[in-house]
């Protein structure tokens, strides 16, 4: 709803993708190679709280994720990522040029200082942990 009873905003005709008389003239899009090295690995923690403290640590280290997710229990459970009794965190690194093992191994890191596991998830113990090539 308008702000007043004035009618349209005449910059609102042409401005923002929403403008009904401006028409997009020129684009432009950077891409990128795919990257060929991937790391992920979900990290498992008593509260939300525990992990959000372990998400300030990566991001605090420069770290830079691909993806980086807090799943509080409800979510967690609703998304078949846990039993519902614990909050996840969602790690994601990839690079163009070499492994992220380095990147994945210092998050980790920051997640064991903030109550998760001591050491990487193995495979099939209910955590994903993956290294592709």
């Amino acid at each position: 709803m308008p702000g007043s009873g004035a009618g349209p905003s005449p910059d609102r005709l042409l401005i923002g993708s929403e403008g009904t008389l401006g028409v997009i003239s020129r684009a432009w899009m950077r891409l990128q190679p795919r990257p060929k090295f991937r790391a992920g690995a979900s990290v498992r923690f008593g509260t939300f709280f525990a992990a959000a403290r372990a998400v300030r640590a990566i991001a605090q280290a420069g770290l830079y994720p691909l993806n980086c997710r807090i799943l509080d229990p409800q979510e967690a459970y609703n998304t078949g990522a846990a039993d519902g009794s614990a909050a996840v965190v969602v790690l994601g690194f990839e690079s163009g040029d070499h492994a992220p093992d380095a990147w994945m191994a210092r998050a980790l890191e920051c997640c064991a200082d903030h109550g998760g596991p001591s050491r990487p998830p193995s495979p099939g113990t209910g955590s994903k942990a993956s290294m592709t090539k």
